[in-house]
């Protein structure tokens, strides 16, 4: 992965979380020996998978874009953005991914004070202790709890390491999605989520809006007013030429937004000084702090 930290299980445990149930895990160690041999393991290449095992991409790394002006990306987070909020573009037009995946923090129902939790989780699930999520059809909920986005671009690409012999990466708790592309696609066709019958008729949904159509034509060439419109369009209607290539770069968008800085705050040359714990957050991780009352950073030998 792109980041790994060392840090106290405190903080661990509000910055980094596994985002598949076959993700690696970074497992705390204040045995300095031994957590060089576990970098060095790890940082080997992937082996190839037996020929009886399914096989995918080798793990790719994560770009985390910044908030910045003047070229494409940020069009096109803003996009992203846009459509991440969007509960237009659920059955009942009443879920967002950001409904699952909630920019605010979850609070205690009787005293209103901020409940410790993951960033980017399913509020409800932590103020009610609820397992998963509510869908957009009511009664209907999904089958596993809502994961958090928060560092969700650092999860590799699924592939399958020959050296510890398992499944590594992916998305969702199960990692049935290989990244953060088909990860985006799914929840709206999910029945037991945003519940749209088709990728036709998200796309009918997508036209509705002016700026979207704007977006589309001027990010992607795509012009939404040419593919027709079929709000309810079953998942066996063939769609017209069009509608997988703007399905596409809606996700593409979204996957997009979902590296922005504010799901992954701390990188390799950012510094998080938590309570009593400085870390160097790095790929080498080359200094830990031994100091933390004097704020000094101690090298350690390579």
């Amino acid at each position: 992965m792109n980041g790994l930290l060392f840090l106290s299980a405190a903080t661990a445990a509000w910055l980094f979380w596994p985002v598949s149930a076959h993700a690696e895990r970074l497992q705390p160690t204040h045995n300095l020996e031994a957590f060089r041999e576990w970098m060095k393991m790890h940082k080997q290449p992937a082996a190839a998978a037996p020929s009886t095992a399914l096989t995918a991409p080798a793990a790719a790394s994560a770009t985390v874009l910044p908030a910045t002006t003047g070229s494409v990306a940020p069009d096109v987070q803003t996009l992203g953005g846009d459509l991440f909020r969007d509960k237009n573009l659920s059955l009942n037009r009443n879920q967002a991914c950001a409904t699952c995946h909630s920019f605010m923090p979850p609070k205690d129902p009787v005293t209103g004070r901020v409940l410790p939790a993951s960033g980017f989780v399913d509020p409800e699930n932590v103020e009610t202790g609820s397992a998963v999520s509510r869908g957009s059809v009511p009664g209907k909920f999904g089958v596993l709890n809502a994961p958090a986005v928060a560092y969700a671009a650092f999860s590799p690409q699924f592939h399958w390491n020959g050296q510890t012999a398992r499944y590594i990466g992916g998305q969702f708790w199960n990692g049935r999605a290989a990244n953060l592309d088909e990860q985006a696609a799914q929840p709206f066709l999910n029945p037991f989520e945003m519940a749209m019958p088709s990728k036709w008729a998200v796309v009918t949904r997508l036209k509705e809006n002016a700026r979207y159509r704007r977006s589309f034509e001027a990010l992607f060439d795509i012009d939404l007013n040419q593919i027709a419109a079929y709000e309810r369009a079953p998942a066996s209607a063939k769609p017209p030429p069009g509608v997988i290539a703007a399905y596409d770069a809606m996700t593409r968008a979204i996957a997009t937004f979902e590296k922005i800085r504010s799901f992954n705050r701390f990188t390799s040359k950012r510094v998080l000084r938590k309570g009593k714990c400085e870390v160097l957050i790095s790929l080498a991780i080359s200094r830990v702090c031994k100091n933390a009352a004097s704020k000094q950073r101690r090298v350690l030998p390579r």
